[in-house]
């Protein structure tokens, strides 16, 4: 799945969930938080290139109206590693996740609402990155 440009998604997907892990168990809401919104960004790139180049933004909306618009074409093979409760709705938890919030200041970023982007993305990965390889996929 490695890019020509050397991007890999469900690589940087993993990357970033162990960071965001280790940063919440640091007290680091807001690296945490700003960690979780790359890997929900890397795993919808990742659902997008199993059937065309991913795009080259960071807006999570547009990325998992993409994912989902992949996934309800008859016979892609997107639809197998989207979750079912993927929607427009389980995205009110990050919708406010945008690359920009690295210039915030500190406390921007709850501990709460960290901790729910990471339990999130968590998920999320566990249900695509992880069963993608165990396919044999990635």
């Amino acid at each position: 799945m490695l890019q020509p440009e050397g991007d890999d998604y469900p690589e940087a997907a993993q990357k970033n969930l162990e960071d965001s892990r280790a940063l919440m168990q640091s007290q680091r809401y807001d690296a945490a938080g700003y960690h979780a919104g790359y890997v929900m960004e890397c795993i919808l790139k990742t659902c997008i290139q199993l059937t065309q180049p991913p795009r080259k933004i960071h807006i999570l909306n547009d990325l998992s109206q993409k994912a989902i618009q992949l996934a309800s074409l008859p016979h892609n093979q997107t639809a197998r590693y989207v979750p079912s409760n993927w929607n427009a709705g389980n995205y009110d938890v990050i919708k406010n996740w945008r690359e920009t919030i690295r210039y915030r200041s500190a406390g921007y970023i709850t501990q709460q609402q960290a901790s729910r982007w990471v339990t999130e993305v968590n998920g999320f990965f566990k249900k695509t990155i992880i069963t993608m390889r165990l396919d044999g996929v990635i």
